[in-house]
């Protein structure tokens, strides 16, 4: 089984994931943000751009 194959469907999974748990709608909270958005945070920050 090639790497993608096993990639493609983790990138896509935490993508939507980061966008479900984004502070971006988020008003009602308050305080520091949760730690599940703070670790997709660095895995975010962590994965290559993948830009043309």
């Amino acid at each position: 089984m090639p790497w993608w194959a096993m990639a493609l469907p983790a990138l896509a999974f935490l993508a939507l994931l980061a966008l479900a748990l984004g502070p971006s709608e988020a008003h009602a909270a308050s305080g520091p943000s949760p730690a599940p958005a703070r670790i997709l945070e660095h895995v975010r920050l962590l994965l290559p751009d993948s830009a043309p």
